[in-house]
């Protein structure tokens, strides 16, 4: 449990930092206590467990006072067991089975699929379930430890998922009742058992950190290809999980940390360069979710309407559990909206967590008590209604303060900044939800403006053509953009970074917003006028891009566990190869829930000098959400390269950028930032501005690349919000 001193650290300055928000400084501090306490019972845990040689009656109470859930009302006995056949009665997959001893059977059931091994080490969950009373069979996946065959990330998991729940069904220790749960990948095998298996053979299901479909998480709008994601996993799966001995795995890690190709402006050594060759190189040409590379490998479950097949009914009962930082939010809450049409009983639940996060005291705190009380509710005879678990759970700070009516709706989200938790009946919100749009400035300001009309269309592209405006025309309105993009000889990857942040000191007073007019559009308390004023026609903003010295990654959605989350921007702030965008302060408090979005208008020329830019400031900032787009354009016999939107005199694209679920609250005073870049390297595939004709594993560092964005009024910026009083969270997390 690396991750236990530097959570532990960040509890004992939660007051200073506000992670334990509240109304007043002695609320704040009861919550941090808490907090302190809650970290205290996991330290006297984890130092027990090797003491014991394993979980022991009084390690597992205080474990359980760390989760704040029930004390244990069993003991645990466990059993090694070869199960399901596969792969044609070739291969045997074994697991342990996690009883609670003393009680007589059959018992409800969980699956967990698990390709890590460590059984004994690691509580994935089968020894909180096994002692509340459940049947818990951990398996090791195909080819990994004690299962025969060869590991093959995905492609089996919906056949051997199958056919472990239909082996489960038929044991004598079994009720009948099977449910799934896993974290992250063990979400994936939990996925794909709810996809593989028929109407009945599954009860319940409880992915955490996790997603249906796969290619969302991997690769980008455009082809833009997730390569720390990749690289960090396979390393982790293939090497570090290998090895037994502590002093080997820090080794191991040492040596990958300072031959981290994939964290600098290089080429690929050998080793790294294999990673690029074979399956990767596919993944990065099937551009196209329905390829014969990603057939097969990409939906884990169908919930798209339409593909899933008749026979298989809707899905069972399902709780899914995200984070706000995880790379896996978006695609989470993609499968909760399409889920929840067909399955009425379909709980989300979203942290403020990144990925690593969920493993964090706070996170596990939410997903066990999510996972409990699904299967309470529906796994068991006869037991608890849907909403309740029937358990005596010590009160979970920010979420049992609530009343019940609140806390029985389907959506449970923790908003980002204030750290309050809210009840909502559908995601994204609806009630008194509304866009609030703000157009990008010569000034490097988000003007708030009123929003436009939306006009009447089937289907909206990723990129569009758009004109240049001369410098005697009268600032246009945002350009509806035709129905297809034009197609592309080659392409280049050229990715746009957005934050949309929430400040976290003052910074320099600006002049966007727009003072009171009578008007149906609303920013807080202020009234947005019915026009948008004029802004210089033509009016761009240019920044240089060098594949040498990429825009970094600075916290978000990454798989680093030393840079993920919420971080500063101040550093990224300060590089001259990005544009940031600020708004006034705010004059009333701002509640986002949704999706966001932005379309931007831009065009880019290849240089062979460097051109001096001028840097944008501001004070510091946390980021909150994040979106790329990987644009294509033809090649240019000139200059050698490809030039999105005819080079940088050329007429530009309208590109329109996804920039993720959030939900956010923005105090008073705050203000709104949005950062415009061409690279967010290690996580994404590093911007080379070369041929994109040239094999992926031989591509090198190509020139640089002028970037010139519209701020003419076409290009916006799009949060939704929803007003105060259509959420009602209470306290802290």
């Amino acid at each position: 449990m690396l991750h236990l001193l530097p959570d532990l650290l960040r509890t004992l300055w939660a007051l200073v930092l506000r992670e334990c928000p509240g109304r007043t400084l002695l609320s704040r501090a009861s919550s941090a206590r808490a907090a302190v306490a809650d970290h205290l019972w996991l330290v006297a845990a984890v130092l027990l467990r090797p003491i014991l040689g394993g979980p022991g009656p009084f390690e597992r109470r205080c474990f359980s006072r760390a989760l704040r859930l029930d004390p244990p009302s069993h003991r645990v006995e466990v059993r090694e067991l070869a199960t399901a056949t596969v792969n044609g009665g070739k291969d045997v997959l074994r697991a342990t089975l996690w009883l609670p001893s003393g009680v007589k059977g059959p018992l409800p059931t969980v699956i967990i699929r698990n390709p890590y091994g460590s059984p004994y080490r690691t509580d994935w969950g089968q020894v909180l379930l096994a002692e509340r009373g459940y049947a818990v069979l951990l398996q090791d996946t195909r080819g990994r430890f004690g299962s025969d065959g060869d590991f093959v990330p995905v492609e089996h998991e919906r056949e051997d998922g199958l056919a472990t729940v239909r082996w489960a069904r038929e044991q004598p220790w079994c009720s009948g009742r099977v449910g799934v749960f896993g974290v992250s990948y063990l979400g994936l095998t939990a996925w794909a058992a709810v996809g593989a298996c028929g109407e009945g053979e599954l009860q319940a299901a409880v992915p955490v950190a996790t997603t249906a479909r796969v290619r969302s998480v991997l690769v980008q709008p455009g082809g833009a290809f997730s390569l720390e994601l990749v690289v960090l996993w396979v390393t982790l799966v293939f090497q570090l999980l290998l090895l037994r001995r502590p002093d080997e795995m820090l080794r191991a890690a040492r040596e990958m940390w300072s031959s981290s190709w994939w964290s600098r402006a290089k080429p690929p050594r050998p080793r790294a360069r294999a990673l690029t060759m074979g399956p990767l190189q596919q993944a990065v040409a099937a551009e196209e979710e329905d390829d014969e590379f990603w057939r097969g490998r990409d939906a884990l479950c169908e919930l798209r309407p339409g593909r899933r097949a008749a026979a298989d009914g809707p899905p069972p009962p399902l709780h899914l559990v995200a984070g706000w930082h995880d790379f896996f939010a978006a695609s989470q809450l993609a499968d909760f909206e399409l889920a929840s049409r067909a399955q009425p009983a379909c709980r989300l639940t979203v942290t403020p967590h990144d990925h690593w996060g969920m493993a964090s005291l706070r996170g596990l705190q939410v997903a066990v008590r999510a996972g409990l009380s699904t299967f309470d509710a529906h796994l068991g005879d006869g037991g608890p209604a849907w909403g309740g678990t029937g358990r005596a759970w010590p009160p979970l700070r920010g979420v049992d303060s609530r009343p019940a009516i609140e806390r029985a709706l389907p959506v449970q989200v923790c908003f980002l900044g204030t750290q309050r938790w809210a009840g909502f009946g559908s995601w994204p919100p609806t009630q008194g939800a509304h866009e609030l749009h703000a157009t990008l400035t010569p000034a490097a300001e988000l003007l708030w403006v009123p929003t436009p009309p939306k006009p009447a269309r089937a289907e909206e592209p990723q990129a569009a053509p758009r004109t240049r405006p001369s410098a005697a025309a009268p600032a246009p309105a945002p350009p509806a953009p035709p129905a297809a993009a034009p197609a592309a000889a080659s392409s280049r990857v050229a990715a746009l970074v957005r934050r949309v942040s929430r400040l976290g000191a003052p910074s320099s007073p600006g002049t966007g917003l727009l003072e009171p007019a009578p008007a149906a559009a609303r920013l807080g308390g202020a009234e947005l006028p019915p026009q948008l004023p004029a802004l210089p026609s033509g009016a761009s903003l240019t920044y240089l891009y060098s594949p040498s010295a990429p825009t970094p990654a600075c916290g978000g959605p990454s798989f680093n566990i030393l840079n993920g989350g919420e971080r500063s921007q101040a550093s990224v702030e300060r590089r001259r190869d990005v544009l940031v965008f600020s708004s006034a302060r705010l004059p009333e408090p701002l509640t986002v829930a949704g999706p966001v979005g932005l379309t931007v208008n831009l065009c880019e020329g290849m240089l062979r000098l460097r051109a001096p830019m001028d840097a944008a400031s501001g004070g510091a900032q946390v980021n909150l959400c994040e979106g790329m787009l990987r644009l294509r354009a033809p090649m240019d016999a000139a200059s050698g390269g490809a030039q999105v939107g005819g080079g940088v005199d050329g007429p530009g694209v309208e590109a329109r950028v996804e920039l993720g679920p959030v939900a956010a609250e923005f105090p008073r005073g705050s203000r709104v930032r949005l950062h415009v870049c061409s690279a967010a390297h290690p996580r994404w595939m590093r911007n080379l501005c070369d041929d994109p004709r040239v094999p992926l594993g031989e591509q090198r560092t190509g020139m640089a690349a002028k970037v010139r964005v519209w701020v003419d009024g076409s290009s916006r910026l799009v949060l939704p919000s929803i007003p105060s009083e259509a959420r009602r969270g209470v306290g802290p997390l």
